[in-house]
C-alpha cells in the first residue's frame, strides 16, 4: 500500500531519520485523488527530495570526558540511539571547540563521578568558555559512578555538570543521570549500556514534546 509523504512531517524525530521512515509508512493510506497524481516518482524518490529539502530538524552533540573508556561506551550508547532521529556527533572533550557547540540543537555531556566532583579537566574546559554560549540550547547530563547509598549518590558529578551546562545558557531537558562501574577501572555494570539507551530515548521524547 502506498502513503502520502506530507504526512510524515507530522512527526520529524520518526520520519527524517534513517530507517525509522518506515515506522511512518503506517501513518495513513493513499487516497483516489493522490493515488492518481503518483506519477512516476515512487515513494523513495519522494523521501529523498523531501530529506535533501528540510534535513534533519536537529543537530546533536554527545560529549564525553573518559579516562578509562567507560564514560565513553556510554557517550556511544547515547550517540546510537539518538542517531535513529537526528544527526550526532560523539566527540571527546579535548577535542571540542567553541563552533561544536554553537553548531549544536542539543547537547548531551557526560563525564566521571572524581572525589564527588567533577574532574579537574573539565571544570578547566567550562572556565574557558564564552558565558551563555549554550543560550536556547537543549542540554543533558551524565556521570559514571559506583554505586552508593542514596543520600551519596546526589553528590556525583551529573548534577554539577548540569549546572555548568545551565550556566552557559542551556536548557535542561532532562533530568542528570548516573550510570553505573563495578571498579575504578571498569567495566560497566550489567544492563548499565542498555539503560543509556533507554534514556537517550527520553531525551529524544521530550525534544518532540517541546517542538509542538
Amino acid at each position: 500500500m502506498l502513503y502520502k509523504v506530507d504526512d510524515f512531517r507530522a512527526n520529524p524525530l520518526i520520519a527524517l531519520c534513517g530507517e525509522e521512515i518506515f515506522f511512518a509508512i503506517f501513518v495513513r493510506p493513499l487516497g483516489p485523488a493522490d493515488k492518481a497524481r503518483r506519477g512516476a516518482r515512487s515513494l523513495h524518490t519522494q523521501l529523498h527530495h523531501l530529506f535533501e529539502k528540510e534535513g534533519c530538524p536537529m543537530n546533536s552533540l554527545v560529549i564525553y570526558f573518559s579516562k578509562f573508556g567507560n564514560t565513553q561506551k556510554v557517550a556511544d550508547a547515547i550517540g546510537e540511539t539518538l542517531r535513529s532521529a537526528c544527526a550526532v556527533r560523539v566527540v571527546d572533550l579535548i577535542k571540542i571547540g567553541e563552533s561544536d557547540l554553537k553548531e549544536a540543537d542539543l547537547i548531551v555531556m557526560g563525564v566521571p563521578t572524581h572525589r564527588m566532583n567533577l574532574p579537574e579537566d573539565v571544570k578547566s574546559a567550562f572556565e574557558k568558555l564564552p558565558r551563555h554560549i549554550l543560550r536556547h540550547k537543549s542540554v543533558a547530563g551524565f556521570d559514571t559512578s559506583y554505586k552508593m547509598s542514596w543520600w551519596l549518590s546526589k553528590l556525583t558529578a551529573s548534577r554539577k555538570l548540569l549546572r555548568n551546562l545551565k550556566r552557559l545558557g542551556g536548557k535542561r531537558i532532562v533530568p542528570p543521570e548516573t550510570f553505573h562501574v563495578v571498579a575504578r577501572e571498569g567495566p560497566m555494570c550489567d544492563g548499565e549500556i542498555e539503560r543509556a539507551g533507554n534514556w537517550a530515548r527520553q531525551i529524544l521524547s521530550r525534544v518532540e514534546s517541546h517542538s509542538r
